[in-house]
């Protein structure tokens, strides 16, 4: 992160803003120990990249206690977008977009990066 590194800012988060708000680190680090360093500096949880799709649902599942049948994708409907439905609300990037989908798809582009 530019301005802090995501120890720093779960620290941060834990003083200023909640303790009880889940922070999962999600790192390309997957050194021996780096869990523990994580956890320590107030993390709920961790994940290393590269990681599987079931994983990250698992875990986010876990620490926002979403019922995990809701989440299970069946032939109609992906994953992606029953998550989408359950876990954030985009009607705000919606009115700040004006009908421009493009926008729309590329901010959600670099949420999902």
């Amino acid at each position: 992160m530019p301005v802090l590194d995501g120890l720093e800012a779960t620290r941060q988060i834990r003083e200023n803003i909640s303790k009880k708000l889940p922070v999962i680190a999600l790192t390309a680090y997957a050194v021996k120990g780096d869990e523990q360093k994580f956890l320590s500096a107030g993390m709920n949880d961790y994940l290393s990249k590269p990681f599987e799709e079931s994983k990250l649902v698992n875990v986010v599942t876990k620490w926002l206690s979403i019922d995990s049948t809701v989440i299970e994708a069946t032939e109609e409907t992906s994953t992606v977008e029953i998550i989408e439905e359950n876990l954030y609300n985009i009607s705000s990037l919606e009115s700040i977009a004006k009908g421009n989908v493009e926008f729309i798809e590329q901010m959600i582009g670099i949420f999902n990066m």
